[in-house]
């Protein structure tokens, strides 16, 4: 026995609407052959029995449509999302690098030693009038440091790195690579 028009109507729209998502985001129909395909499948069981007559549609049910085959959820695995989310940090981290040159000119600190990553210690005493975000703080004139540090205009942020390095709960290398790990800096 086939479902009610009105209830067959919104699901066949459905099924239209996630295959033309399916479409759009692989670029062609995935290959539903394979588990391990593009697609990764999770069942939906049901907690009643999985009999005939519980899994058909019955006119008892008023409205309720129960398919014959159980319902499958296809997803889409971590590659399509993880391209999307390298992506995203390769933006936010080319946007900080960008922001981090211009302080970084302000400060007086050359293109080169931004690109190194040398450690560099701060001078104490500058001629320059800064903005007050970029005034440097105590820690960065006795810590050695990547000078990506010192163009963050966060006074306290970049307090707390130092003081992070001084205490020994970070290295420098470590921070340095992980803030250039993108590769946006090259």
């Amino acid at each position: 026995m086939s479902p009610p028009d009105s209830v067959d109507r919104p699901i066949t729209q459905y099924k239209d609407q996630r295959s033309g998502e399916r479409e759009l985001l692989s670029g062609s129909q995935p290959d539903t052959s394979s588990e391990e395909g593009d697609y990764a499948k999770e069942e939906y069981e049901d907690d009643d029995d999985h009999d005939d007559e519980s899994n058909s549609v019955e006119s008892n049910d008023e409205g309720i449509f129960r398919p014959e085959q159980p319902f499958v959820l296809r997803t889409r695995t971590d590659d399509w999302l993880g391209i999307v989310l390298d992506k995203l940090a390769r933006l936010i981290n080319g946007n900080l690098l960008q922001a981090a040159f211009v302080n970084a000119q302000h400060l007086g600190i050359d293109v080169q030693s931004m690109k190194s990553g040398a450690l560099m210690y701060t001078p104490r005493s500058t001629s320059r009038s800064l903005p007050a975000a970029l005034t440097p703080v105590q820690l960065q004139s006795r810590v050695a440091h990547d000078p990506i540090i010192d163009a963050i205009p966060h006074a306290r942020f970049r307090h707390n790195l130092l003081s992070a390095i001084a205490n020994q709960q970070a290295t420098p290398a470590v921070l340095s690579c992980s803030t250039r790990g993108s590769g946006a800096m090259e």
